[in-house]
């Protein structure tokens, strides 16, 4: 054998290593990239901040793990003086923290639980690609797996809730929300029944700590049950699947066992997306058995199945409780409207809201044509051997069109809640099933029609199922986008593989410009990826900010250990955790009817006494409010308010326009420019402005001798007020200039305008710059008398206010202010009789205020 020879095999033996072990590397790589752009903001959390509000939750469970060894059946810190019954909640997070921090504690003495909970998601989220990427390699190849799990690692809309510091259920959960996906895809493609028995079984194992860990469990379990539905009607079950399934649910029983996250048996067989996965098993057994009775034949066992499920069915319900039709049907149609509820209080958090198609776009960009576009390309791949594939593509496209554009904008004709959008949304959701029925049908009588849907490729029935199931999700709220980036990375990656792998041969001069086409496409949306991620993950500081630290800092040292604190429900998690001290409500919502009740009694409420029986009856010893509250007021003072929405209001924000001040001999007229509608019916000189149609644009605030400070006079001031194209100016009653109250006698508009500074930059403000315009309905709540109008109250007394550091003042167009807080004394003559203290403890939400927790989703 030559030199060359060797030096030959030497190459040949090499390239094979290589081509092993590449995949190997360049996942690390991969792996790498991911814990490096989720723990840029390190040096902002300083290895004890965490992010947001809900990981200081799981932050002190973890630590009562370290300190007791198990978390107590009731919280007594949170929903005093009730507490927290923790069976209801979902606590492997607060484990998982715990254990890391157990695991690198004993090799590293001086890392703490904080830290623990810091590296959290970056851990849990490393670990679940993983999964993912061998999901990706067994729906298509190795180089699939490898581009989509490079997609997912830098997605903007994967990166908050995993990067350091946001330490949530989401990043453990996806952990067991890809394993649940693996084994089931190895469960159906196993050839012996024991092996499908046992990946069967990982199945419901992973299924089962995903419902420990997550509620988002029912996305899941709704796309396991549609695949096992595609999958049984286009006869690509065996007998040996359909037994095998009884292992793949057999541990979801157990749920009930571990946690009352999703009630009893009862509660979980009825329920709208947890019953299906169960029903599918009557269907296997009611196919087993039928499978024996010779007067059946094969192709004929669907229909017959499901229509002698259906009756049984709608006879049981019927007979149970004929409501309970019409009620289910109600809930169907609720999740795809409403998946995650319309009552007050889902509807006033920011993140429950549902996004419209413009906010798709906004979140994803390009990303969401070329998800989109893989998904097409994929449902037509697997049916080019059909005849009507192009039929069938044609309504897939309807129908992906109407789950998202019939959403598409609030002023839009498709606003997704009037008539035109929901015909959309139903015509294309009807046109694409009736489409399906049809071709099944037609496959009950035609054998080549039949052979040729067996054929269709199980594990991208399963993907198109999972893409459906995700798209409806996160149609619901804006929360949920990030359970779009898996399937979209996986559709994506195909999309570039499908492209690349069909481009002409032959042609040359077509392939090298379709090549630049692609990459031109895909380079940039891939940079842009990667430094949007980049910039976010290097600015997402701590949820707890400078100021919420020292405020904390000064509760531990100066309440007493039994102090009860009493404030919007936001800031429960960072009182308990890094205060150390108890609150009435906090993030977990679990009392609902308590967020309006503190609301409208104390917050919103105009009645000093009132507001002191309520807290008197919670055992409130400290009251905080926060410059937040000016943006928060228009929702709590909704989940305050009565059927009518008695006290629904909201603090507008105007800003003075130099450029229209004017003077006229000792008179100088300011001009504050905003916006905001009126908040009730204003009647002037004969003339109706309606609520939330007539709007206020401005202010004009006529000074007399502003330039000299010793005689300067505040006249009295008037709105501008815009209704119908036609502009009126109206004097208003109250403005609040250094720190009191100036009224005018002047009939006009009620209300006060509250005057503060405005900072253009760090080196220059105005010193009236701004101002908040607080409605009549404003000026009687507790909240604005006490913290904007610096009202003082006789059983309130005020022992921490950081104002001296934190003015209230509009600062790069938010307003922004103190956090007080007030000590509190009960009068010894206050009366509270027993049907009183009931209804300030009752955890029962009255009907008329839908304030109950509609959906477990997001929980």
């Amino acid at each position: 054998m030559d030199t060359s020879e060797i030096i030959g095999n030497r190459k040949q033996y090499l390239l094979k290593r290589a081509k092993k072990f590449y995949p190997v590397i360049v996942f690390l790589i991969i792996l790498f990239l991911a814990a490096f752009i989720r723990t840029r903001n390190l040096p902002l959390l300083q290895d004890k901040y965490p992010g947001a509000l809900d990981p200081y939750f799981f932050l002190r469970e973890a630590r009562t793990l370290i300190s007791q060894g198990s978390i107590p059946e009731i919280d007594r810190l949170r929903y005093v003086p009730i507490g927290a019954d923790n069976r209801i909640e979902a606590h492997m997070t607060s484990y998982a923290i715990a254990y890391i921090y157990k695991f690198t504690h004993f090799f590293d003495p001086s890392f703490t639980i904080e830290k623990s909970a810091i590296l959290y998601p970056v851990i849990a989220f490393c670990l679940s690609l993983i999964p993912f990427f061998f999901l990706s390699k067994k729906l298509f190849n190795e180089n699939i797996a490898l581009i989509s799990t490079f997609l997912l690692v830098i997605s903007p809309a994967a990166l908050q809730r995993s990067m350091a510091g946001f330490a949530d259920k989401e990043s453990l959960a996806l952990i067991f929300f890809f394993s649940s996906f693996l084994f089931l895809l190895f469960y159906l493609d196993q050839g012996s029944f024991g092996k499908k028995s046992l990946f069967a079984l990982l199945t419901g194992m992973s299924l089962l700590l995903l419902g420990l860990t997550w509620g988002g469990i029912q996305f899941v379990l709704l796309t396991i049950a549609v695949t096992m539905i595609l999958l049984y009607l286009t006869d690509k079950l065996s007998l040996q699947d359909e037994v095998a399934y009884i292992f793949v649910i057999l541990p979801l029983l157990l749920l009930p066992h571990f946690t009352l996250k999703y009630g009893s048996m009862l509660g979980m067989l009825t329920s709208v997306t947890m019953f299906p996965i169960f029903a599918i098993a009557g269907v296997f057994l009611a196919d087993v058995i039928i499978n024996n009775l010779p007067c059946i034949r094969k192709e004929q066992r669907p229909v017959v199945i499901f229509l002698l499920l259906g009756i049984l069915g709608i006879v049981l319900l019927a007979v149970v409780s004929p409501a309970r039709l019409l009620d289910i049907g109600q809930k169907i149609y609720a999740q795809f409207i409403h998946p995650i509820g319309t009552n007050r209080l889902t509807l006033t958090v920011a993140e429950n809201r549902q996004p419209y198609f413009v906010e798709w776009l906004s979140s994803f960009g390009v990303s969401l044509y070329l998800f989109l576009a893989g998904g097409i390309i994929l449902f037509y791949t697997l049916l080019h051997h059909l005849k009507a594939k192009m039929q069938l593509t044609a309504c897939f496209i309807f129908l992906l069109l109407g789950l998202l554009w019939s959403r598409y904008q609030d002023s839009s004709i498709l606003n997704g809640t009037n008539i035109p959008s929901l015909i959309f949304l139903f015509g294309s959701l009807g046109v694409f099933s009736v489409l399906i029925i049809i071709g099944l049908h037609k496959a009950l009588r035609d054998e080549a029609l039949a052979a040729d849907i067996k054929e269709l490729n199980t594990s991208w029935l399963f993907l198109l199922a999972w893409l459906i199931v995700s798209i409806i999700g996160a149609r619901g709220a804006i929360r949920l986008f990030f359970i779009i980036p898996p399937i979209a990375s996986i559709l994506i990656a195909y999309l570039i593989f499908y492209l690349f792998t069909h481009l002409p041969k032959k042609d040359k001069v077509y392939r090298g410009l379709a090549i630049g086409a692609i990459l031109l496409v895909m380079i940039p949306t891939v940079l842009s990826q990667m430094n949007s991620s980049l910039q976010q993950a290097a600015y997402s500081g701590p949820g707890l900010d400078d100021q919420w630290q020292k405020a904390m800092a000064w509760v531990k040292t100066q309440t007493p250990e039994n102090a009860v604190f009493a404030h919007w429900w936001d800031y429960g998690y960072w009182v308990q955790t890094s205060g150390n001290r108890s609150t009435i409500l906090d993030g977990g919502n679990y009392y609902p009817y308590w967020n309006h009740l503190f609301a409208r009694n104390v917050l919103v409420g105009n009645n000093e006494e009132q507001a002191l029986r309520y807290l008197k009856v919670h055992n409130a010893t400290h009251l905080l409010i926060i410059s937040d509250e000016i943006g928060k007021y228009q929702a709590y003072s909704s989940i305050g308010a009565d059927e009518n929405f008695d006290i629904f209001s909201w603090i507008g924000t105007y800003v003075m326009d130099v450029r229209q001040t004017t003077k006229k001999g000792n008179i100088t007229d300011y001009i504050f420019a905003g916006g905001t509608y009126l908040d009730e019916d204003f009647i002037f000189e004969g003339k109706v402005f309606p609520k939330s149609r007539a709007a206020i644009a401005g202010f004009i605030i006529p000074v007399a001798n502003d330039d000299d400070p010793e005689n300067m006079d505040i006249l009295q001031p008037e709105a501008i007020l815009l209704h119908n194209n036609q502009q009126v100016r109206i004097p208003i009653s109250c403005v609040f200039d250094d720190r009191q109250k100036l009224y005018f006698n002047k009939t006009g508009m009620e209300g006060c305008l509250r005057i503060m500074p405005r900072y253009l930059n760090q080196k220059y403000q105005q010193e009236n710059g701004a101002a908040l315009w607080v409605t009549r309905k404003g000026m009687d709540a507790l909240w604005t008398r006490m913290f904007l109008f610096d009202e003082q109250m006789k059983y309130f007394h005020l022992v921490y206010d950081d104002s001296n550091e934190r003015e209230l003042a509009y600062y790069g167009g938010q307003t922004m202010g103190p956090l007080k807080i007030w000590e509190i004394s009960y009068p010894e003559n206050l009366t509270i009789d027993k049907e009183m203290q009931d209804r300030f403890l009752s955890i029962t939400t009255p009907e008329w205020l839908l304030l109950e927790k509609s959906s477990p989703l997001l929980t």
